[in-house]
């Protein structure tokens, strides 16, 4: 199947894709969110890493399947919608050295969820472009909050700790 679907079960998704519908307070305006990222990444209260870069998550037409493991769910009469996550990621010392870049692309999504104010949250696993090559099925978290500020959690056990252990922050473009 493809496209939009109405479920009345358990739904999940493989691949660039997750499932969603506005139970979830996920609002993809014009089908798409994008950003930019901007954070610091800190280590004992010192700040040791520049990150700038940009990040977008949409929706995309394709086949929404069920792996037996998987734990997404939608509600009954929910529209599940096909989701893409990419990220570009720069990465300097304060001091100017140690330039170098990162992609985070191929989401696969294992759980999709809301706080009590709305702010969307999905979970799963994403590849992640390291020095020595990809690095598939590292963890991930993403948040929106207030439909202004981007949140991402990577690894981090997984690429030994690279981002840090608290979430790389940027914006989330306001359309005009």
């Amino acid at each position: 199947t493809t496209g939009n679907q109405t479920t009345t079960g358990n739904q999940t998704t493989t691949g660039n894709q997750t499932t969603t519908g506005n139970q979830t307070g996920l609002q993809l305006p014009e089908g798409r969110l994008t950003g930019r990222i901007a954070s610091i990444q800190i280590e004992d209260g010192t700040p040791v890493w520049i990150l700038a870069g940009i990040w977008k998550l949409e929706q995309v037409e394709g086949n929404v399947t069920a792996p037996p493991a998987a734990n997404v769910t939608a509600p009954p009469a929910a529209n599940v919608t096909a989701l893409s996550f990419t990220a570009k990621i720069e990465m300097v010392q304060p001091n100017g050295t140690g330039f170098h870049e990162h992609e985070v692309s191929d989401l696969k999504v294992t759980e999709i969820g809301s706080n009590e104010s709305g702010n969307p949250t999905i979970n799963g696993t994403a590849t992640v472009t390291m020095r020595e090559g990809p690095v598939q099925d590292v963890p991930i978290t993403i948040r929106i909050i207030g439909n202004s500020v981007f949140a991402m959690t990577l690894g981090p056990e997984k690429i030994e700790n690279h981002f840090g252990t608290e979430p790389i922050y940027g914006t989330v473009a306001q359309r005009r």
